[in-house]
Parts: structure tokens; C-alpha cells; sequence
């Protein structure tokens, strides 16, 4: 998957040699038996991975926080990093790259002025990554980003009976072929796409190789692909998704359901999708941001800027106005909110912290519509 990106997709717009500007900090993992530090990077140019994760209420013992800033640029503890990220590291190491962005290691996290600068900065990391690792079946970081295979999900190898066979070997295993309302990366199964911060990782990062429960899921720019799939199968992708660059009307569910697939055809639709495909386009990414869940709802804005900023160069005319647009203000200021599919169980709409103007659906907790 990742050569026939790297060698056959204009579309995914990454450097051929993967160097990017690296965060102001990262994670350097050396080769098998070098110690694991964390680095000031700033200025510099690597290919490095981001982990998108989901927290889980866990705090690691590795947390970057004031009083171990300095420790941690001398040496991160082994025994002291929980086991994704030791898998992510040996996952970074295999692919050759010698650098890994982790948030709560990279981001002071007990210091707010280096909270508010990381913070507006992690879209473009996310942006800029090589390629971005996500554990969507793991609750907490103690748990593995990998699984275990189940029996009939690993390949056998096929015993030739006839000696006049071609030389070679065979594997053979059973198919799990997906419906075309393809679920793969289903929310309901899937606990690190409950999360807000991770909806916009997803959408903006070049590349995704996302660990589920039974199997590898890839996206990038081009493609959308799986193991139980054959080579050169998206699977269960309309027609109108996989063809070249053009946006046509995109019902509700397939945005659902593609998400990163349908916001790359929209940013690179030739000609320009017209201002009310815009405005809905924009209208179907915050219905379904609305109903993710945040541990902190000021951060609302802020984990959906990075998608604002993509959007603006096809808005490049218009302002963005706190989640809303200029030049659709009266429609977008007839959003309507509901509590159906939220992920959270409140009754009040209007958090009593504030977030966002009030006139904007930023301002309050449930569904966007």
C-alpha cells in the first residue's frame, strides 16, 4: 500500500523523499538498540509518524510535564512508556524513520502558553507526517496496538499435490468481502473515532494505516483499502469516490462512511464545487464532528481548525467566523441542535464555560443539524 502511494499517487501530495518541517519537538527512536529521547526539532527536516491514540482517562508515566522536560530530552525510560507506544516505536523503526510525534510526550503538558502553541500546530503535524499510525481498536495506551489474529483470519500455506506446479508458494485464507455501506472504521466499533482531536488527524493527514480489531485499514488521498480486500479494490466505494477529481452530490451516509475520501475529492475538484456544494460539504463535516466527544469542550474550535483552514482555500474569499462563513452567514446561522447520537449524556445544551459566541453551534454540546 505504501509503495503504490508513494510511487503512483499524484494526488497524495507528500514530498517523494518524505522530508517535512519536524514539530518543535519529537521523539527519536533510533535504530533497534539506541535509547528513546525526546528531541528539540524545531527547524529541522525528517520524515517522522504522528500516533493518533485515544487516552482513556490513562495517564502514562512518560508524560512530558515541566518538571520532567529535562529528563525526558536525556532518555525516555523504556519501562516506563506503555505498550502502544513501545509497538508504534518498533513499528517506526521497521519503517525506516527515525523520528515519531506522540502528544502527550511532545507537548509540556502541565504548561499552558506551550498547550496553546502545540495546540494550533497539531493539524499541521498531523499534515505534514510521513504517515500517521492510528489505534482505533485500543481503549487506553496500556493496551497493544496489535491483536490477535483469529484462526481463520491467517494464511495457510497450500501444499502443491502436482510436481509440474510452477515453483513458487501459495497462501490461502478466508475472505471477509464488506457490503458497499463499508464499516471497516465504524465508530460504533471503533473507540478512537469517538473522539473529536482524532476527526480532523484523520481527514488531514497524508497517509492513515489505522489498527481495528481484525485487520489493517489504509487511506490516503487516493485510495481506501483493507486486507480482506484484493489489491487495487476499494472496498464498496461508489464509483463517483475512487474516479479522478470532481465532486459530485454526495449523499450524507457516504461522507459518513468516507470521510477522508470525500474531503480530499472536494479540496482538489476541478473545477471548483459550486458555493452551495461548499456550504453543504461544510454543513456534513460539522454534523458529524458535532457528535464526537472532547474532555475538554474549549477546545471545540480548535480541534476542528485544521479542516477550517483546508476548507478556506476553496473559501479563500469569505471569513471564517467561529465555525460559520461569511458569505453563507444567514444559512449557516439556521443550524438547529439535537442530542440524537451525541456521545454525551447531558441534558443542558449551552456548556457554562465559554467556547464559542452564542450564535455559533459551537456553543453548545449535541448534534449539529
Amino acid at each position: 500500500w505504501l509503495n503504490r502511494c508513494l510511487n503512483g499517487h499524484a494526488g497524495c501530495h507528500h514530498e517523494a523523499n518524505g522530508q517535512s518541517p519536524l514539530p518543535t519537538r519529537a521523539i527519536w527512536v533510533g535504530d533497534t538498540d539506541d535509547d528513546v529521547r525526546l528531541v528539540n526539532s524545531e527547524g529541522l527536516s525528517a520524515p517522522y509518524v504522528c500516533l493518533s491514540y485515544k487516552w482513556g482517562g490513562y495517564i502514562p508515566d512518560c508524560i512530558t510535564k515541566t518538571e520532567s522536560l529535562q529528563r525526558n530530552l536525556t532518555q525516555l525510560e523504556w519501562s516506563k512508556l506503555p505498550q502502544l507506544f513501545q509497538d508504534v516505536i518498533h513499528l517506526t523503526r521497521a519503517l525506516r524513520i527515525r523520528y515519531l510525534w506522540i502528544d502527550s510526550v511532545c507537548i509540556v503538558q502541565d504548561d499552558k502558553s506551550d498547550w496553546a502553541k502545540e495546540g494550533t500546530q497539531m493539524a499541521a503535524y498531523y499534515g505534514n507526517a510521513f504517515i500517521t499510525i492510528a489505534a482505533v481498536r485500543a481503549e487506553t495506551p496500556e493496551e497493544s496496538l496489535f491483536s490477535q489474529s483469529a484462526a481463520q483470519d491467517v494464511p495457510h500455506e497450500i501444499v502443491p499435490l502436482n510436481p509440474q506446479c510452477i515453483p513458487g508458494r501459495v497462501f490461502v485464507r478466508l475472505g471477509k468481502p464488506h457490503d458497499n455501506d463499508w464499516k471497516a472504521l465504524d465508530r460504533s466499533t471503533t473507540p478512537l473515532l469517538t473522539r473529536a482531536w482524532v476527526y480532523q488527524e484523520r481527514l488531514l493527514s497524508a497517509r492513515v494505516l489505522s489498527f481495528t480489531a481484525t485487520e489493517l485499514v489504509w487511506e490516503c488521498t487516493e485510495d481506501t483499502t483493507c486486507q480482506c480486500v484484493l489489491d487495487n479494490h476499494t472496498p464498496g466505494a461508489p464509483a463517483h469516490l475512487v474516479s479522478k477529481w470532481h465532486w459530485p452530490s454526495i449523499a450524507h451516509e457516504e461522507q459518513t462512511v468516507y470521510p477522508k475520501k470525500v474531503f480530499s475529492n472536494l479540496l482538489l475538484s476541478t473545477p471548483t464545487p459550486s458555493l452551495q456544494q461548499r456550504m453543504h460539504a461544510w454543513y456534513n463535516l460539522v454534523n458529524q464532528y458535532s457528535v464526537l466527544h472532547l474532555s475538554y469542550g474549549t477546545d471545540k474550535l480548535m480541534a476542528l481548525s485544521g479542516i477550517a483552514k483546508e476548507m478556506h482555500r476553496i473559501r479563500s474569499s469569505t471569513r471564517y467566523l467561529a465555525g460559520l462563513w461569511e458569505d453563507t452567514l444567514l444559512p449557516d446561522l439556521c443550524w438547529n441542535s439535537s442530542n440524537k447520537g451525541t456521545s454525551n449524556n447531558g441534558t443542558a445544551l449551552k456548556s457554562g464555560e465559554y467556547r464559542a459566541p452564542s450564535w455559533s453551534w459551537a456553543a453548545v454540546d449535541h448534534r449539529f443539524g
